[in-house]
């Protein structure tokens, strides 16, 4: 199975919802609003938690200091800088425990 792209989701999201008579361009553009807001609000310093999914927070990864694998006598110095990491709610993760199955599966294959 490919990875899930924006696009795929557009879509399955439309034909779930087919009923009700929305577009993809309607969903296409509620999606981008909704991201749009969570990396506004994530650039301003908030977390961003959306229950039952997970939660969206900023980390700080510290200063350290760096090699060139090409000249690993070189070092140099790698600035702090800020990350988000997702913390999956319990309903998440209980939903993504049942992939292990198929994830052993696509390994063997």
């Amino acid at each position: 199975m490919p990875n899930l792209n924006k696009r795929d989701l557009v879509v399955a999201i439309t034909n779930r919802l087919g009923q009700h008579d929305i577009t993809q361009q309607v969903v296409g553009d509620v999606m981008d609003s909704m991201l749009d807001i969570i990396v506004e609000r994530l650039s301003s310093g908030d977390d961003v938690s959306l229950r039952n999914f997970g939660q969206f927070v900023l980390v700080e990864s510290k200063e350290r200091i760096g090699r060139n694998p090409k000249k690993p006598a070189e070092t140099t110095v790698i600035p702090a800088r800020s990350m988000v990491k997702f913390r999956p709610s319990t309903e998440t993760k209980a939903e993504i425990a049942k992939a292990l199955p198929y994830m052993r599966q696509r390994r063997r294959s």
